[in-house]
């Protein structure tokens, strides 16, 4: 009896000692995401849910797993590789589920596991098993603290007469879990992009699995955005006007010689892509994509887009013609019909931005005609580059997308483009920015052919990766569970969550 009561005492020790600071401390991992306490309220949140968490998984490790066991073998050896074995096992688990949250932004789930088993373990960092290595050495270094700790305190324990153990730390796992759901349930929780919150930093945490959060406008607080994520060195040598014509739902098998002749004329005159998408879905999704070159999933965090304060850092005035707001414009009092410019200053590069709306090809083809027939008469359009594209719902009808340079280079190019792709080429073309495209944006330039058969599109309510190679759309929510679409291809969803936390780091 003696004996089991020792052990018992000793893996007290151990285990509420050593392995719960050891788990509170390794769990720091999961920061990494970018997810962070950004006030006294989520610090203290996260400090007491961190404390209850850990304890309570400690908890089971001790009173679940090792109690019995220990009561069955109380020997010296059995007892002090069964708490090693525990308390190392459950913190490389912390280790790796912390390695991929913070790539992923989500845990181990059912498709990582998927992938492991299909793909391997590399696969899920990218093909690299550096990630493992250095888990392992940091579990080789907890090994030597756990033993060493393990048998200081074995020989401590065994020349004292007795060896009580107080309660105490459960009574603070207790109130740490209860102080952590009161403040789950009655204070505005801050998301960290769509689904994402504090409480997501844990695993299997009931509080969003029973008591989820609303992603809302009115329960919506801004996550640490970093865009773009560098300075972008951009040192233009001429400062062109800059037009902007966009139009909705006039796809590219909408344009024919009947319907809309100045269009097709426009064409002849510039560069054009004629597998052009503009990702589907609301068209403010679409004119978010056009300007800031990234996912409409940012737009609750987005602030002022990078192409737009580059072109005003170097003095350019934008006016906007448009009865709608524009993502990332400041609304004007300017609509298509009035687009006068006789109180602007004409000697400054401007940037034109021509929200045509809808309406049939021939009458969109109209508008097009008087605008740059204005322009024209405006003597603007003289050295500017013009963009000229359109909106669509669909992520599969491709659009019309025509770059007319400054130096008026013509050609066809039939490569997949997208909307993302506009932002990062008038950043090389005219303001010259030297910065890798990865810190600004998710496209590429328009004329480079695409690196990847697939894109994410969809907004900040639906995450929508559509796959090209399969002519199919997967549809996840934010923590990674595929709700429809190939599964087939799931480790799309792997490459999509990281390349939109990429603006969540820095």
């Amino acid at each position: 009896m003696e004996r089991r009561r020792f052990a018992l005492s000793w893996g007290r020790k151990i285990f509420f000692g050593l392995g719960w600071p050891l788990l509170c401390l390794l769990s720091l991992i999961f920061l990494k995401s970018g997810i962070v306490p950004k006030d006294t309220a989520s610090l203290f949140y996260y400090f007491v849910t961190t404390v209850g968490y850990y304890g309570l998984l400690t908890s089971v490790l001790y009173f679940c797993l090792y109690v019995p066991l220990a009561l069955l073998f109380p020997t010296y050896y059995f007892v002090r590789l069964w708490s090693s074995f525990l308390i190392l096992l459950t913190s490389t688990a912390i280790l790796i589920d912390g390695a991929v949250f913070s790539e992923f932004r989500f845990h181990i789930n059912p498709l990582i596991l998927k992938i492991v088993t299909t793909q391997g373990l590399a696969f899920i960092f990218n093909g690299s098993f550096s990630p493992y290595v250095i888990i392992a050495g940091v579990v080789l270094f907890l090994l030597f603290v756990v033993w060493i700790r393990g048998e200081l305190l074995w020989r401590v324990m065994q020349r004292r007469f007795s060896n009580p153990v107080k309660n105490w730390y459960l009574l603070l796992i207790l109130f740490c879990l209860g102080t952590s759901h009161l403040v789950w349930r009655n204070h505005r929780t801050s998301f960290f992009g769509n689904e994402i919150t504090l409480a997501s930093l844990f695993p299997l945490n009931y509080q969003e699995i029973l008591y989820p959060k609303i992603h809302t406008v009115e329960a919506l607080g801004k996550a640490s955005f970093n865009y773009p994520k560098k300075d972008l060195k951009c040192k233009p040598k001429s400062l062109p006007h800059l037009v902007f014509v966009v139009m909705d739902e006039i796809g590219s098998s909408a344009l024919n010689e009947s319907e809309t002749p100045y269009f097709l004329h426009l064409q002849r005159h510039g560069m054009n892509f004629t597998t052009h998408l503009s990702g589907g879905g609301s068209m403010e999704d679409n004119l978010f994509r056009l300007i800031y070159g990234i996912p409409a999933s940012y737009r609750p965090e987005a602030s002022e887009p990078a192409l737009m304060n580059e072109l005003q850092k170097v003095g350019y005035e934008l006016v906007v013609f448009s009865s709608r707001k524009i993502p990332g414009l400041p609304r004007q009092q300017n609509v298509w019909a009035d687009w006068s410019l006789k109180e602007r200053n004409l000697e400054k590069p401007l940037i034109l931005f021509f929200d045509l709306g809808t309406g049939t090809p021939r009458e969109v083809d109209e508008k097009l005609k008087m605008t740059f027939t204005n322009l024209q008469t405006s003597k603007l359009l003289l050295g500017s580059t013009i963009v000229i594209t359109s909106n669509h719902q669909s992520e599969w009808e491709m659009v019309p997308m025509t770059l007319i340079p400054s130096d008026r280079e013509k050609g066809l190019w039939q490569h997949r483009t997208t909307h993302y792709d506009v932002t990062p080429t008038i950043m090389k073309r005219i303001l010259n920015c030297s910065t890798n495209l990865g810190a600004y944006t998710n496209g590429k330039m328009l004329t480079d052919s695409p690196s990847k058969d697939w894109e994410i599109f969809g907004n900040e309510n639906a995450f929508r990766i559509v796959d090209f190679t399969n002519h199919s759309i997967i549809e996840s929510d934010w923590h990674g569970k595929i709700s429809s679409g190939d599964t087939a291809r799931g480790e799309l969803v792997l490459k999509a969550s990281r390349e939109m936390s990429r603006f969540y780091r820095r």
